[in-house]
């Protein structure tokens, strides 16, 4: 009886944390703003990156006094990025982009506001080179680079904050703050062995 009763409390301690991350990670919250204020509008091609990269994350997310994580694998080449999130070791989020169809799948339980789209925005806001980003964003977005650090301004408002523990931006810590949705994200990244 006992087993059955903390696998139940694991099962729910489990969905609660999938659904705040997802919420907070994939800024997946209902405001009033318009979506290019919420959103830079940015879908650039896998080539545009210009390396290719495979990593193991850790995204640690803060948010209302909550701390909840994940765990990804991220693999990024000229022809494509696929992204495999785990949190509690069930596959919550599945993402594939070719530079022209974005595809994804996600756990049953999230929230119909998590979109795949956020996603890669995210990603690509913190890991693609300055000037791919620069020159994609929608107009009223801004974007300012230096020390290790990146700032996204919409309408001359700060809206995201990332800082960079190394010169390689896919190595180390990241940290991005979300001041629109009021979230915090950790990112640790490792190279994934060959």
């Amino acid at each position: 009886m006992k087993n059955g009763l903390n696998r139940r409390r694991g099962f729910f301690t489990f969905l609660t944390a999938l659904l705040l991350f997802c919420g907070a990670l994939l800024s997946g919250c209902f405001t009033q703003t318009t979506h290019s204020a919420s959103h830079a509008g940015l879908r650039l091609s896998p080539a545009s990156f210009a390396h290719e990269v495979s990593l193991f994350q850790r995204i640690t997310v803060h948010q209302n006094g909550r701390t909840n994580a994940l765990d990804v694998a991220l693999e990024i080449d000229a022809d494509r990025i696929d992204l495999v999130g785990l949190a509690m070791g069930q596959r919550v989020l599945t993402l594939h982009y070719d530079g022209k169809t974005l595809t994804s799948s996600r756990h049953t339980m999230l929230p119909k506001e998590v979109q795949a789209e956020d996603v890669l925005e995210n990603l690509q806001m913190a890991l693609w080179p300055e000037e791919a980003v620069r020159d994609a964003l929608l107009s009223g977005w801004e974007m300012a680079e230096g020390d290790r650090k990146r700032f996204f301004y919409h309408e001359g408002q700060l809206k995201i904050e990332i800082s960079y523990s190394t010169d390689v931006r896919w190595i180390g810590v990241i940290e991005m703050r979300h001041r629109q949705f009021g979230y915090h994200l950790v990112i640790d990244s490792v190279l994934a062995a060959s």
